[in-house]
């Protein structure tokens, strides 16, 4: 019995297009911190335009985008002028009350009772020190993702229309109607977290000073900078004002643990459906997966833009399978 074997030609051309799709996946994976800053740039620039438009009523378009522009700097701004010093004279005196609230507490295991935060702190301290590398790449980038926002709410309109042209005539009507949803669902996420970002901080804020937990202010600022995330970052912003709280006595621990409780309640119930309106379609196993998913891949930017991606892969697949029907 004779076996034969059919034999393949041996195609360069296969190989070349292996190779070359290989180089490409390898270049956009080394190049994934330029293209994340584009991602941020492009999705504020779509959050901030309709506000760029109703400004260019009255104002030319470069200053009304230098307007919104540093609107959108100015709480940063105003954060790290006020907030910060304040924040870092106080806190070797917070790492105090921190320490002695878990060496007095008899609840906890002697192993997490006995630890000491400023050895971990000094470490820290010393590493963003020595990390002068990070920081620099850290302004840059914030510096970048600003001035590219800039450039394109002013050059919007020439580089949709560029875009549009890489399409034939065709597909650019069903393109530019995709566009068009992708920067209502994205514009819509974006301005809605920032006002939710806002209320959450002065809700907390208010109470917290009700309550009489000491570093309000600072504590209000840390929760609101973490309710930016998606369903986790209310939880992590209760943290360390829920600890602090326990300091005072385990009355207010408790009154500022139902504190944050019923705004996450309040906020999951009523203020973010009210603010998003329905904009985000997503089941809350589904966005929690796509924030997992985008925070192991990209860390705290990638939770960030998870549920917006995720809200947008209905109108891309429904625009695919158009044009799939098509041909």
């Amino acid at each position: 019995m004779i076996v034969k074997f059919q034999e393949h030609p041996f195609s360069f051309g296969a190989i070349i297009r292996i190779v070359v799709s290989l180089v490409a996946v390898y270049l956009i994976w080394k190049a994934s911190g330029i293209l994340l800053v584009i991602l941020i740039s492009i999705m504020l620039a779509t959050a901030l335009f309709p506000v760029v438009k109703k400004v260019n009523q009255k104002l030319p378009l470069g200053i009304s985008a230098l307007l919104v522009v540093l609107l959108l700097v100015l709480p940063f701004f105003l954060i790290g002028a006020t907030a910060l010093p304040s924040l870092i004279s106080e806190f070797p005196d917070l790492l105090k009350k921190v320490n002695s609230l878990l060496n007095d507490s008899l609840f906890l295991p002697e192993s997490l009772r006995n630890i000491d935060f400023n050895q971990y702190v000094e470490r820290g301290g010393k590493y963003i020190l020595e990390s002068t590398g990070l920081i620099t790449h850290i302004i840059s980038s914030a510096i970048a993702i600003f001035v590219l926002t800039f450039f394109l709410l002013v050059d919007s309109e020439r580089l949709t229309s560029i875009f549009l042209s890489l399409f034939d005539r065709s597909t650019r009507a069903r393109v530019k109607s995709l566009l068009i949803k992708l920067g209502e669902i994205n514009g819509q996420y974006i301005r809605g977290n920032l006002l939710i970002s806002l209320i959450c901080g002065v809700i907390i804020y208010t109470g917290l000073l009700i309550l009489q937990v000491p570093y309000a202010m600072p504590l209000a600022i840390f929760t609101a900078i973490f309710d930016l995330l998606p369903l986790v970052g209310s939880s992590i912003g209760a943290i360390p004002a829920v600890i602090l709280a326990f300091s005072v006595s385990p009355l207010t621990g408790f009154l500022t643990l139902a504190l944050y409780l019923i705004y996450q309640q309040l906020e999951g119930t009523v203020i973010a459906p009210a603010i998003y309106n329905k904009a985000l379609k997503l089941s809350p196993a589904l966005g929690f997966l796509a924030v997992l998913i985008g925070s192991s891949l990209f860390g705290i930017v990638g939770a960030f833009l998870a549920l917006p991606f995720a809200a947008s892969l209905p109108a891309i697949t429904d625009f695919m399978h158009d044009e799939m029907d098509d041909k």
